[in-house]
């Protein structure tokens, strides 16, 4: 039999930290909103809840949000049109840019890196 390691063993993942992600999911959503013209955007989706939320700044899709049990944390992937500034909340992928959020400090972190992005690609419309 082949022993998998605590930290990719979901099993360890239990429903009440499943639940935690989805509340710093909400949060970060909520706290988004508080930024003047973004809101949380419809997500079309055949049966059953969809796997992601998004998140809409001026009808362009700022980001998705999605929890990831196995990552113990919140992913938001930033879409290419918004760019954020460097942060320890980074991960490496191949989208435009990927924050992993494990915690209400993490919240208020990515909501200031994700309004600076916004503040940014305003300036630059002016």
């Amino acid at each position: 039999m082949i022993q998998r390691s605590p930290q990719h063993d979901t099993s360890v993942f239990d429903g009440r930290k499943i639940a935690y992600l989805r509340t710093l999911a909400t949060q970060l959503i909520r706290e988004l909103e508080t930024i003047e013209g973004v809101t949380e955007g419809i997500v079309r989706h055949r049966t059953g809840a969809p796997a992601y939320r998004r998140v809409v700044c001026e009808q362009r899709t700022l980001a998705f949000v999605r929890t990831r049990p196995r990552l113990r944390g919140v992913r938001v992937d930033v879409t290419g049109g918004w760019k954020v500034p460097r942060s320890r909340l980074e991960l490496e992928s191949s989208s435009a840019t990927t924050l992993l959020v494990r915690s209400e400090i993490d919240v208020v972190q990515a909501v200031d890196l994700l309004r600076r992005a916004v503040d940014r690609k305003r300036s630059q419309q002016t």
